[in-house]
């Protein structure tokens, strides 16, 4: 389905959007520092949005996810540095898409939980501390952040690419999935000590990120399913970039051939075609499926 969206609404795809949400992000802060305030009239409230003030329904992404500090920009940088990274593994279309659908999941989430909390008569959503709409419409849009936007690319960089080695501010070693592992306990121990409003607030935030994670682990468990154990087809590549002579017969134990994006190989999925990009700078091989959907190295 991705690679038939991909082919007719690919060229729509907006390219380096990582750097475009770094942009929204500083933006936000300098609007924080002149006005001085925490931004609260910008907030995803629905109550508001419904009276009239519509400009929330976008402008809450200016809201910055966290204080301003001494770290704010090496996150900021950190971020972008994966972002660009990741836009590079799955291609521009698929990037937009993972976090244009977090952005969606989050806005109709939000009106989701309000208008749950108004047919229910409050659904246990009413407190000491929301005790009518208002005050729960307000804490929503106090809550709702591009915080856990961003936690999301960095979840789904970690499970793309989970042993790749990253410097923890320019001075800890870790491997991505370390790092995954421990923002997913923080996620956990948020969940589990947090208010009511607060937990759907973070389900729905990571929805792009569930789905994503799951439609992955199906895919992979499809491919193992389709083992074939009389043939191993390994590909040779020739002078002429990007074609392959191909040879049948038995394999050794390791793989010949991996694809640079999914890590899929002839072993997981021996009919699978694998071939280099010819107009990627240096030797990459992809699948089948990411042979006309990754960006090109340059």
């Amino acid at each position: 389905m991705l690679n038939k969206l991909e082919r007719k609404f690919g060229r729509y795809a907006i390219p380096n959007l990582s750097l475009i949400m770094v942009g929204v992000y500083v933006l936000g802060f300098l609007i924080q520092g002149i006005t001085h305030s925490g931004l609260e009239f910008l907030g995803l409230d629905p109550y508001m949005i419904l009276k009239g003030q519509v400009w929330r329904l976008f402008l809450w992404l200016l809201k910055p996810p966290y204080e301003f500090g001494i770290f704010t920009f090496i996150n900021l940088y950190f971020i972008y540095l994966l972002g660009r990274m990741l836009e590079r593994i799955w291609g521009n279309f698929r990037f937009n898409l993972y976090v244009i659908s977090g952005i969606v999941f989050v806005v109709v989430g939000t009106f989701a939980i309000y208008g749950l909390a108004q047919v229910t008569n409050g659904f246990g959503l009413y407190t000491k501390h929301y005790p009518g709409p208002m005050e729960l419409s307000a804490a929503l849009g106090h809550y709702v952040t591009t915080y856990y936007i961003m936690l999301s690319v960095i979840l789904a960089f970690s499970m793309t690419v989970p042993d790749m080695m990253v410097r923890l501010y320019f001075i800890i070693p870790l491997k991505m999935k370390w790092l995954a592992y421990f923002d997913i306990a923080l996620i956990i121990i948020q969940f589990i000590f947090t208010n009511i409003v607060e937990k759907l607030v973070l389900i729905v935030s990571f929805l792009n990120f569930i789905i994503f994670y799951i439609s992955g682990r199906k895919n992979s468990a499809a491919r193992r399913r389709n083992p074939n154990p009389f043939e191993s087809v390994v590909r040779k590549k020739t002078a002429d970039r990007g074609d392959f002579t191909v040879l049948r017969g038995g394999g050794g134990t390791e793989p010949v051939h991996r694809c640079v994006i999914c890590g899929i190989t002839e072993k997981d999925a021996p009919k699978m075609q694998f071939r280099y990009c010819s107009k990627c700078r240096g030797s990459f091989e992809y699948c089948e499926d990411h042979l006309y959907t990754h960006t090109h190295v340059e």
